[in-house]
């Protein structure tokens, strides 16, 4: 619940209120136990169109085991991440598995060019790796239906489900 939220509905002045918030945050990460960095997430958000500032995106670096971001730069570039691959150890490097982030080369560059991080796996996320096996299926289409003459091209042109679909299946429409 936002901090305004809490202050009306308790009397509270929002300024009591976050300060509170701030103490417990604080508590809580003097008592936790700390977690080690073993896969790193690494991705970009895009701040929105109408956004004024000179970078157009954020790069935001996470620890998947808690699902917590513990880093957050502007760009996405290559120096960006490496930016933030800078402020490791190399004991914080040495625990590191790999790292999952999305296909952009400047992130698949600045983790292999980083000293230290040469033994670590780079995976690609799911959805990701979806969206290209989809790009070559269309390519795929789009070849096999180049190839069929121009009848088979009127056939499947705005079609792109007609190639899953087994021949013997297909009507004469």
């Amino acid at each position: 619940m936002p901090v305004s939220h809490v202050a009306l509905r308790h009397g509270l002045s929002w300024n009591t209120v976050r300060s509170a918030e701030v103490a417990a945050i604080a508590r809580w990460e003097r008592t936790r136990q700390p977690v080690p960095l073993i896969w790193v997430g690494v991705d970009e958000k895009f701040l929105g169109r109408r956004n004024t500032r000179q970078h157009r995106f954020v790069t935001i670096v996470s620890n998947l085991h808690t699902g917590e971001p513990i880093w957050i730069g502007l760009g996405r570039g290559q120096e960006t991440l490496a930016t933030w691959i800078k402020t490791l150890t190399d004991a914080e490097k040495a625990t590191i598995v790999g790292f999952a982030m999305d296909m952009h080369d400047p992130f698949r560059a600045a983790v292999v060019n980083a000293p230290g991080l040469e033994h670590v796996v780079i995976a690609h996320d799911p959805f990701h790796i979806t969206k290209r096996v989809g790009q070559a299926l269309d390519e795929l289409r789009r070849a096999i239906f180049f190839r069929g003459g121009p009848e088979k091209r009127a056939l499947g042109r705005g079609r792109r489900w007609l190639i899953l679909r087994a021949s013997e299946r297909l009507s004469e429409r």
